[in-house]
């Protein structure tokens, strides 16, 4: 049974990246042109 589980904890650590990966690569410019932003008018105000 460990053996097993820990395929299953590999399986869904791989499957975890790979959504994270994705996300980046969809809204990663847009969240970091956000945060960038915000970040630009607190220090111009």
């Amino acid at each position: 049974m460990s053996t097993t589980t820990y395929a299953v904890l590999v399986l869904i650590g791989i499957l975890f990246f790979v959504a994270m990966d994705l996300g980046k690569r969809d809204k990663g410019n847009d969240v970091i042109t956000l945060i960038s932003d915000d970040d630009d008018q607190e220090e111009h105000s």
